[in-house]
C-alpha cells in the first residue's frame, strides 16, 4: 500500500514538472515569436517614420524661410535692425555702410529658425503611431541649412527610437493577448531633405541693389533699381517709414542703432516680392538709410522763401 502511494506521488510529480516545462517552453516559445514579430514590425515602421520626419523637416524649412523673409533672412535680430509690425527689419544700407548677411550667415539663421518650427511638426505626426502600441521618439541634435543657385537642403542629425510593446496590465488583469518583449530601434539618425527652391536669388538682388545705394549714398537709388528689376525680373514694393512701431531689439552682444526721431524720412524699406514660392506673396524685406541733409539741399529754397516773407512784411 506505501509503495502504491509512492508511485501516485511521483507520477504527480511527474506531471507537475512535465506541465512546468510545458508551459516554459511555451512562453519561451511565444515571447520567442513576439520578439521575431517586434522586429519584423520596426522593420515595416521604418519607411513611414522616415516619410513622417521627412515631410516635417522639409515643412519645416519653408515655414522658416517664409518667416525669416520677412526679417531680411534673420531669425534672430540683426545687429543693425529696427522693429516694424511685429518682425526686426534689418537695415543693409546704414550711415554710408553696407550691412549686407553673407550666405553662411543667412544659412545659420535659416537653421535655427528650422529647428524651431520641428518639434511642433514631429509631436503631431508621430502621435499617430501611439494608435499601435508604438511609440517614437526623437532628440534634435543638429540641423545644417546649405543654400545653393536652385536648392535648400537640410541635414538633421535627429536620432529615432522606435519602442514596441511591453506587459501591459489594466485592473490588475494580465492581458497575454498583449504579452511581449519591449524592442527598441534607433538605426533612423540622419536626415537629408532637398527642395527645389530658388531662395539664394533673394540675396544676390538685395546685394546688388544695396551696391546702387552704395555708389550715391546721399539720395535713395528708385530710378537705379527698377530698371536691375525690369532687368533681373523681379518685383518689388517700396514702404516709406513715418513711424517707429516698437523699440530696438535688444540683444546682447549687439550694437545699438541711434536713429534720431527726425530721420525716419531718410528711411525706406524695400521688399523683394515673389509669388511662385508659395500659395501666397512671399516677401524678402530690408531697409536702407540713406545720409541726405534736407537743410543743406533745400537751404536756397529756404533762403528765398524767408526773403519773399520778409517782403510781403
Amino acid at each position: 500500500m506505501q509503495k502504491r502511494g509512492q508511485v501516485t506521488v511521483f507520477i504527480v510529480v511527474g506531471i507537475l514538472i512535465l506541465a512546468i516545462t510545458g508551459a516554459t517552453l511555451y512562453l519561451s516559445s511565444m515571447f520567442k515569436t513576439v520578439e521575431q514579430d517586434n522586429l519584423l514590425k520596426l522593420e515595416e515602421l521604418k519607411a513611414p517614420v522616415k516619410s513622417q520626419v521627412n515631410y516635417c523637416i522639409e515643412k519645416s524649412m519653408m515655414d522658416g524661410i517664409f518667416y525669416v523673409g520677412m526679417q531680411g533672412g534673420y531669425y534672430f535680430p540683426a545687429a543693425v535692425s529696427e522693429q516694424y509690425w511685429g518682425g526686426f527689419i534689418p537695415y543693409y544700407f546704414y550711415d554710408e555702410e553696407e550691412h549686407v548677411p553673407s550666405m553662411g550667415e543667412l544659412e545659420e539663421q535659416l537653421s535655427t529658425a528650422v529647428k524651431f518650427f520641428l518639434p511642433a511638426c514631429l509631436d503631431k505626426a508621430l502621435a499617430f503611431f501611439e494608435k499601435e502600441r508604438v511609440e517614437v521618439k526623437y532628440e534634435i541634435k543638429e540641423i545644417k541649412t546649405r543654400v545653393t543657385a536652385t536648392k535648400v537642403m537640410v541635414e538633421a542629425d535627429l536620432p529615432i527610437t522606435i519602442t514596441i510593446g511591453g506587459v501591459k496590465e489594466e485592473e490588475g488583469i494580465l492581458d497575454l493577448d498583449k504579452l511581449n518583449d519591449q524592442t527598441s530601434f534607433t538605426e533612423l539618425t540622419d536626415f537629408v531633405v532637398s527642395v527645389d527652391i530658388a531662395y539664394k536669388k533673394m540675396l544676390d538682388w538685395s546685394k546688388e541693389i544695396i551696391l546702387l545705394q552704395a555708389k550715391d549714398p546721399q539720395w535713395f537709388q528708385l530710378g537705379d533699381i527698377s530698371d536691375l528689376a525690369f532687368e533681373e525680373g523681379f518685383t518689388y514694393e517700396i514702404i516709406s517709414v513715418d513711424t517707429v512701431y516698437g523699440e530696438r531689439a535688444e540683444v546682447e552682444g549687439f550694437e545699438d542703432v541711434e536713429i534720431s526721431e527726425g530721420d525716419d524720412r531718410n528711411k525706406v524699406l524695400i521688399s523683394i516680392v515673389d509669388n511662385e514660392l508659395f500659395d501666397k506673396p512671399y516677401y524678402f524685406t530690408f531697409g536702407i538709410w540713406y545720409d541726405v541733409n534736407y537743410e543743406e539741399l533745400f537751404a536756397e529754397d529756404m533762403a528765398l522763401e524767408e526773403e519773399m516773407d520778409a517782403l510781403l512784411e
